[in-house]
């Protein structure tokens, strides 16, 4: 928007769009507009919003300045409306929208402090109370490293509640988080080699020091060369993952195309190159018994052809192209970074360069059309004039409401083939102001839709395309942690969790689009957001043949932790 607040978007497709601006200081509005060929004229007006104020205050009532206040419609997010507490320790929020908020407090002398309950918005909130613990220092070493290493190592310190706390590490490997709230951390170092170190410490109520010392392991190491077409690929990153135990690296190439990666447990390794600007994969496997050199030599292939509408040959433009490997393991490589893709152009147009060869799964996804997706072998010469053809679509039609029946914000769907379960299409959409959403691109059809939104339990349906809208009620959500001693340590095998029903049917989550049904262990511990309250049983299979089953009755909401042995 310009300074008088008027905006102009070019290039909108015909047909119904949802329409959506958002503040700086988090406020949002969205519409939905049918838009017509030519010119078409729609205003976003943001409704007023409520005051919220409150005081925050220290261990001992004393009033404490300059704290950041964060106001987020999602317990575990990290952004949101932000404040800063005055010299009274006083802070005040303006125009802040209808909605259920959590409310955060941060200052360098205290521990990060959650309000425990949500702040409801309907009018104007006053007389929040926010009282900061003194908190406790958490000091360490990091051994095991040369000097030069230390000094870029990150360390952080991780728990369920308040999220994430950096240190200060010094030149002598030495480091520092001045206030921890009490709980129980995950104490994590990360050098940049690829190495990583954890320790879990609980901090009683009360503490004013524990120590933490890190220790890295020599191990093997693992060095050599990526090449892509022959020329060496600099600022790729390379991730590695044990398939025997829970050991994992990463590194990066350098401008020879030169990597280093240290301190590897023996085993069979999964690997995966990647570079993000460009999209690009390679996954192979590989064993280490010993320090080894490797050259991993990618091959560069084009794909190229047109999106078209699948009843008249006529040319779909912006339509998102995306090649998936087949195969590629999502432990490895994150949701949404799973290969290259593109746009097609006026004329259905496409072009993808600096594709490997090997087996991947196209897509092409355009609102108002079903998702198209179908197998692609690439190499060993180039892939051209190739034609997606797309079929419209109604799509669905949601409006999800949280546990409180206010609208949703943020809501994470996953469309399924109700017979196979076999997912067909998902993703992360913004509602309206009323919880609404529209699934573009979900074909004609019965399909179960799996459906989560910030703390609320997921939700399965099943909706008929094309279809009336259908309303989606959320209850509660429940944060399960789940420990597994057996599992802890430094070399321990490689675990999965997996939740059913003692009915039968497993526990799905939507992810943000990508849907999961299995969790990895790490040093014995993993989490499951947004369970439904009921008996479920948690199962553990680790890759040494172990496997530990155990009935447990989840409550409504909040965190509950549950011990495996």
């Amino acid at each position: 928007t310009d300074e008088e607040g008027r905006y102009r978007l070019e290039g909108v497709e015909p047909g119904l769009r949802m329409i959506g601006a958002t503040t700086a200081e988090g406020r949002s509005v969205s519409h939905e507009l049918d838009v017509a060929p030519g010119v078409n004229g729609l205003d976003l007006v943001f409704e007023r919003g409520w005051p919220v104020s409150g005081v925050v205050l220290g261990p001992t009532g004393e009033p404490v300045a300059e704290a950041l206040l964060v106001l987020a419609g999602d317990s575990r997010a990290w952004s949101g409306l932000d404040a800063r507490s005055d010299g009274g320790g006083a802070f005040r929020f303006e125009d802040v929208a209808d909605g259920t908020y959590w409310l955060r407090a941060e200052h360098p002398d205290h521990a990060t402090t959650r309000l425990e309950e949500p702040v409801e918005v309907e009018a104007p909130v006053a007389g929040l109370e926010l009282r900061m613990a003194a908190g406790t220092r958490l000091v360490g070493t990091l051994s095991g490293l040369e000097e030069s290493t230390a000094r870029r190592t990150e360390v952080f310190a991780r728990d369920g509640t308040t999220g994430f706390e950096v240190a200060s590490v010094a030149a002598d490997g030495s480091f520092t988080i001045p206030a921890l709230a009490p709980g129980e951390w995950t104490v994590m170092a990360s050098a940049p080699d690829g190495r990583r170190a954890t320790e879990i410490v609980s901090i009683a109520a009360g503490e004013r020091e524990v120590r933490v010392d890190l220790s890295f392991i020599d191990g093997l190491t693992l060095t050599g060369t990526v090449l892509l077409a022959g020329e060496a690929l600099t600022g790729a990153r390379l991730v590695l993952r044990n398939r025997d135990i829970a050991d994992s690296a990463w590194g990066r190439t350098d401008h020879r195309g030169r990597f280093e990666i240290r301190g590897l447990e023996p085993g069979r390794y999964g690997l995966v190159v990647s570079r993000f600007q460009d999209g690009l994969h390679h996954q192979e496997e590989l064993s280490l018994s010993d320090d080894r050199e490797v050259l991993i030599e990618i091959e560069r292939h084009r794909v190229a052809g047109r999106v078209v509408d699948a009843d008249g040959d006529v040319a779909v433009t912006d339509a998102v192209v995306q090649l998936r490997p087949r195969g590629a393991d999502p432990a490895l490589f994150p949701t949404g970074m799973l290969g290259p893709g593109t746009r097609s152009d006026s004329t259905g147009a496409f072009a993808l360069g600096n594709v490997d060869a090997g087996v991947y799964e196209i897509s092409a996804l355009q609102d108002g059309y079903a998702r198209l997706d179908r197998q692609l072998t690439v190499g060993p010469g180039d892939v051209e004039d190739l034609v997606l053809r797309l079929k419209r679509t109604e799509g669905a039609l949601l409006r999800v409401l949280l546990p409180d029946a206010a609208a949703a914000r943020s809501i994470a769907v996953v469309a399924l083939d109700p017979g196979s379960g076999v997912p067909i299409d998902g993703g992360r959409f913004m509602a309206t102001t009323a919880g609404d959403v529209r699934l573009a691109s979900i074909p004609d059809g019965r399909w179960t839709l799996v459906v989560s939104s910030a703390d609320a339990a997921v939700a399965e349906i099943t909706v008929q395309v094309p279809g009336e809208a259908e309303t989606v009620q959320l209850g509660p959500g429940t944060r399960l942690d789940v420990v597994v001693p057996a599992l802890s340590g430094p070399v321990v095998p490689a675990a999965t969790l997996t939740l059913q029903d003692p009915l039968g049917p497993f526990f799905r989550h939507p992810g943000s689009g990508e849907l999961r049904q299995r969790w990895p262990i790490w040093n014995g511990r993993t989490t499951v957001e947004n369970l439904p309250a009921g008996a479920w049983i948690v199962r553990v299979e680790a890759t040494d043949g172990q496997r530990w089953d155990e009935t447990v009755t989840v409550q409504a909401g909040g965190t509950q932790t549950v011990e495996i042995r």
